[in-house]
């Protein structure tokens, strides 16, 4: 960190899969060389939040992350936002300028979270346009008033535009506090698309407005106690909030001005928000009926699968119950051509007495090992010749 930077982290712990809950968690910014820590960690709604403000010393900080008891568990998520001094530390959102300018905020986001003035600056957003109803473009007029429906109502849900906005006070410890005691925060006003024109101001919640009275009002009424406007119904942490009837689904930018601070923008009533349940239940529906067509396609394709290994036992079985009979067609075969063999052969007693002789010395001599004319030859050799005796 350098001389006049800034820090700010954000906690978020997830659910324990184990436990099924978040861990409660601890968080301090802390300085490295000393181990001094310059900040601790609030609670701020969702958010486990620290940050120290305009360093009057440079070095390195640390963020430590604890479980609340030595028994804690579980993930969560980290969220930091560094500055340098203005004019160069600008936010994620610049350059917003101007109305021409504007930075369309995300209609899926409900905060937005440390965001910077400087001096002499605007911040422009353009708020997600509106759903229109059926058969009503955006910034069609609606019903006129007294020509209302029964069922028509002002301040109805859909209709409404309201933001809060909450300044940043420095608590940390060894920082330049630039913002002093009491101030206002900055200004929230809601403003035509083109910026010409303030559609809705921003007020302080719990401040009650006085009417003014014209110079033609009744003396009468005017000795009555003045009524006041209900107060600007204040949400936890808001410290200006600005609200309208946006009848005509216009879209509509927001502004923020005022002096040098940090500021988170927060959507009290968010738009929109029927049309993204539709869009999520549709959703929903979509992947419920691609589950049911995967699961009938797998199913088909087992019975498929099923089918035709049944065919192929089928075949096989069949293939089976064939092979035998071949078998004993092939030995009928065989045994009627050695039959047709036996009865072409001439009977021993038709034989010549001579030949028959003849055949039986061949089939001696092939059926026994010895060999009578080898031995005959070797005893009629001198002995002298022998070389191996056999």
């Amino acid at each position: 960190m350098e001389l006049g930077d800034t820090l700010f982290v954000d906690l978020q712990a997830q659910p324990d899969r184990e436990r099924e809950r978040p861990p409660k968690l601890a968080v301090e910014i802390v300085r490295k060389e000393t181990g001094e820590v310059v900040a601790k960690g609030r609670q701020d709604g969702a958010y486990l939040t620290a940050g120290v403000q305009n360093v009057m010393e440079p070095g390195t900080l640390l963020v430590h992350v604890t479980g609340a008891t030595d028994d804690e568990q579980g993930p969560y998520h980290l969220s930091q936002y560094k500055y340098a001094p203005c004019v160069v530390g600008d936010d994620r959102y610049e350059e917003n300028d101007t109305a021409q300018q504007a930075a369309p905020l995300d209609p899926q986001a409900q905060t937005h979270r440390y965001l910077r003035l400087c001096d002499t600056d605007r911040d422009f957003f353009k708020l997600p346009a509106p759903q229109a109803q059926a058969g009503q473009a955006p910034g069609q007029p609606g019903q006129a008033q007294g020509q209302q429906g029964q069922g028509s109502k002002s301040g109805d849900d859909d209709t409404e535009v309201a933001w809060g906005l909450t300044a940043i006070h420095d608590e940390s410890t060894g920082a330049a506090d630039d913002q002093p005691e009491n101030a206002e925060p900055p200004k929230l006003d809601l403003m035509s698309l083109s910026g010409d024109q303030i559609v809705a101001a921003g007020d302080i919640p719990g401040a009650a407005k006085m009417p003014s009275f014209g110079p033609t009002v009744d003396k009468q009424q005017a000795q009555k106690p003045a009524q006041q406007k209900p107060a600007q119904q204040k949400a936890p942490g808001v410290d200006r909030v600005v609200r309208y009837e946006n009848k005509d689904k216009e879209q509509l930018l927001l502004r923020v001005e005022g002096a040098q601070t940090y500021y988170h923008l927060t959507q009290l009533n968010p738009q929109n928000q029927n049309q993204n349940q539709n869009d999520q239940n549709q959703q929903n529906q979509d992947d419920k009926d691609k589950e049911k067509e995967d699961k009938e396609e797998n199913e088909e394709n087992k019975s498929n699968d099923e089918k035709k290994d049944q065919q192929e036992k089928q075949d096989e079985q069949e293939k089976k119950k064939d092979e035998p009979k071949d078998g004993k067609k092939d030995e009928k075969k065989d045994e009627k051509k050695d039959q047709q063999d036996k009865a072409q052969r001439p009977k021993p007693e038709e034989q010549d007495p001579e030949k028959r002789r003849t055949e039986d010395i061949l089939r001696a001599l092939e059926e026994t090992d010895d060999n009578f004319q080898m031995k005959k030859a070797l005893e009629d050799m001198p002995k002298r010749y022998i070389e191996k005796d056999w």
